[in-house]
Formats: C-alpha cells, structure tokens, sequence
C-alpha cells in the first residue's frame, strides 16, 4: 500500500471486506468476551461506614486533602493487618481492602470496606473507622473534632459486576472495535497490498492498461464479457498496439482469475479479429469442452485453410514454451494483478515476467460479489460453440 497514493480509508474499507470473518471475531471476542469473564470474576461486598465533622475548625475546601493525608498515613492499614493479618501484601491494604470517600465541600467522609462476604466487609470497615478516627482527632486544636456517624453494616448483596451494566457492553463493544481496526491496520501494513492502477504503477514502474472488473464464480465457470467491466476499453488499447501475440500471465495465487478473463477477453477480441486461444496444459480438456469437439489439435473455426491472417492474434492463457513467443513478429506480454496483492509479490512477478520487455503491461483485476444469474457461461453446458465463435481458434 503506497503512501500518498491510495488514502488511508479506501484501504482500511477494503481491509474489512477482505478480513471481514477476522474483524466480527475481535469485535466478539474482546467486546463480548471482556465482559463475560468480568462476570465470572470473585464477587466481593461493600460496607460504607460514615464520619462526620462535628466541629470543623479548618477551610473545607481543605478537608478532603487533609483526610486523604491521614488514611494513607499507615495507621488505618496496620489496624487492618492486626485484626486481619496483612496476607504478606501491607501496601496494598489501602485501597484493596479498605478505602476513603472525601468528596469536595462535604464534611462527611465514607470508610468503605471491601470482602469476600458481607460481613468480612462490614468487620474490615469498623476496624479502619476507629483507626481513622483517632488519627484525625490527633490534630487538635486548629482542625475540629471528628466523630462516627455510623458504623458499617454487612450489605444486602454483592457489588454488580461491570459486565453486568449496559454502560459496560457498550465500552466492551467499542474496545472490540477498535481492536479489531487495530488488528486489520496491522495486516494491512504488513501486508502493503496493491489497491489501484496508480499504486501498480508506482510500486512496479510498468504502465497499467487498464482495470477491470470480474464477478466471483464458482470453480470451473467462466464469466460472460458483458459481466466483466472494463474489459472493453482494455480491448481498445490492447488492438492499438496491433500485437500478433497476447501472452496473458498472472501473479502467482491468481491462476483462475486468469483463466476466466481470458475466455472474455477472447469473447471481445473475436468481435473484430480471428483469435487463437492456447491453453495450459492442465485446461486442455475444459477448452476443448467450451470451445467444441470441432477444436481438436491442429483445427481452425471459422478460419479458410488459406487467406490473409495478418488480422489474426493469438491469446496465450498462460504460462507456454519462451520459443512461442519468440516465432512472432509482435507480442505483448499482459501480468493481471488481482486487487490486493502484495506489494513484494507482485514485484516478484514483474521481475519474472517483464523483466525488460518494454512492451510488457500490467492488467489490474477487481473482483466482486457472486454473479448468480447474470449471463455468465458455463464451459461444460455442452452447447455448440462453433455457432457463437465464429472466428475463435483453439489450439491444444
């Protein structure tokens, strides 16, 4: 993916389509799969136990600093870990076990104990009051008098777990997004896929002819040319350069691709020329099934045994022998790139492929949905294509 070539959200829009599967399983898995396991935590209990400014003597805008300082100060915490035992974790007595409530302009402070039963909270919090209280008052004159409100009392019920809460999910949900944006930016950088003609051309060097468009079929089916887009004006520019020879090739992974566009671009070029189709070996028998039993090696449809064949191309589909290539007078070497490759396979491909031949272009390749019961052909139907390929050659 070229910097400054294709955006940053055209490329993360293709992203999710391509890792679409991947992008639903973070999203589940973080925004469904955090708050699952958050339910599934230890419950624990909360007693609140109050204390109360009987006579306040300091600016209350400095109480809550000032109550913070005497919480944290150890003597709340040792009282806890006499009467409880510390579990070999003093420091973290405060907050984990007991803590302080000191809201802004309130003379009221909350000593909340924390357990895992009501009545463990309850002990916990009364224990750290009596400790607080006496700090406080230690003060004396200049600060006020402290005194309990109340003490704690075990609770009806444990704390609700965050999962519990919508506020929760809905975080969760957007944590899974995120995540799942993050992962798919990730691939895409490891990745650098090519998403359009410019990236092609600034990646490789090599000119694009063209880009078209080719439904998702199923295997062994081939796309009628009225469903591939584009593929007309590629047509145009490939007959402007009057190549004796087409050498249609493609990035490796893209094979199928390849065999489906050469049946449309045959189907477009037959309009105005004789064309020759070579197949790989390994097509061999579905061309001789689409093409007719009248195809067999050596013969010609719809083609004079004599006569000028100065306007006749030949489509190769494929790798073939280089000593083809080098018998005409005019070739033209075509790569097909299938939108999202990468980038260092596709230079692989040009560097094996058109490597100095200057003639040599790239054919940019869209896919896109399944085309069910828009025209496409079938190359095993058994129709007689001598008829509807009046000037198609197919060699084997």
């Amino acid at each position: 993916m070229s910097v400054g070539v294709s955006d940053a959200v055209s490329a993360l829009r293709w992203g999710l389509r391509q890792y679409a599967l991947l992008f639903v399983v973070c999203v589940l898995a973080v925004g469904v799969g955090i708050p699952v396991l958050i339910a599934q935590a230890p419950k624990t209990y909360q007693a609140p136990a109050l204390v109360v400014a009987q006579s306040l003597l300091m600016d209350l805008a400095a109480l809550p600093r000032y109550a913070e300082e005497t919480f944290d100060g150890g003597q709340v915490a040792r009282a806890v870990a006499d009467r409880f035992g510390d579990n070999g974790d003093f420091d973290n007595i405060v907050p984990d076990r007991v803590s302080l409530v000191a809201e802004q302009d309130n003379i009221v402070l909350r000593v909340i104990g924390h357990g895992d039963t009501a009545q463990a909270a309850a002990d916990v919090a009364n224990v750290a009051v009596g400790a607080f209280i006496e700090q406080l008052n230690l003060a004396g004159e200049g600060v006020g008098k402290f005194v309990v409100q109340s003490l704690a009392e075990p609770p009806m019920g444990p704390e609700d777990p965050l999962a519990s809460t919508p506020v929760a999910l809905a975080v969760g949900i957007a944590a899974g997004l995120l995540t799942g944006l993050a992962v798919i930016s990730l691939l895409l950088m490891a990745r650098r896929p090519v998403l359009d003609a410019a990236d092609a051309e600034q990646v490789t060097g090599v000119t694009v002819l063209g880009t078209v468009t080719i439904p998702r079929l199923r295997a062994r089916q081939i796309p009628a040319d009225s469903d591939v887009a584009g593929l007309v004006p590629v047509c145009r520019r490939l007959l402007a350069k009057h190549p004796r020879v087409i050498l249609l090739m493609a990035v490796p992974g893209s094979e199928a691709v390849r065999g489906q566009l050469a049946s449309a671009l045959a189907d477009v070029l037959r309009r105005v020329r004789i064309v020759r189709v070579v197949t790989p070996s390994d097509e061999r028998e579905a061309a001789g099934a689409y093409f007719g039993d009248e195809a067999g090696p050596g013969s010609r449809i719809g083609l004079p045994d004599s006569g000028d064949r100065s306007s006749e191309i030949t489509l190769i589909d494929g790798p073939h022998p280089i000593d083809v290539m080098a018998s005409t007078e005019s070739s033209m070497v075509i790569l097909l790139a299938v939108q999202g490759v990468p980038e260092r396979r596709l230079r692989s491909a040009v560097a094996e492929h058109l490597s100095g031949d200057s003639s040599g272009r790239l054919l940019m390749v869209n896919r896109r949905g399944r085309a069910d019961g828009i025209g496409r052909k079938q190359p095993f139907a058994g129709s007689r294509t001598t008829e509807r390929h009046p000037a198609l050659v197919v060699e084997r």
